[in-house]
């Protein structure tokens, strides 16, 4: 099996623990901030178009079910939007 190919920078291994070289970090892009833009607004077209379409079939079923069936639709499509956005803001939280 071929040794792998050292770097220039990297000194010659002698054995035994070797410091590791220092690198430089990454310097983001020119396109870091219209990606990262483009990203956060998949993620939110990802997350909150479930919540509206399933509005849009509620509105929908109005025409077949009673008032009071509606009703008990809508508390509990606001009851389940409520628990997605405090999971989304827990998410948040947890990820800053």
């Amino acid at each position: 099996m071929a040794a792998t190919p050292r770097r220039q920078d990297e000194p010659a291994f002698n054995g035994g623990a070797q410091p590791v070289p220092e690198r430089p970090q990454d310097q983001p892009g020119r396109a870091r901030g219209p990606l990262a833009l483009l990203a956060a607004v998949v993620a939110v077209l990802v997350l909150v178009l479930p919540i509206l379409w399933f509005a849009g079939a509620l509105a929908g079923l109005a025409q077949f079910l009673s008032p009071g069936a509606m009703a008990a639709l809508w508390v509990g499509w606001a009851v389940l939007a409520a628990i997605f956005i405090w999971m989304l803001i827990g998410m948040w939280r947890r990820a800053a």
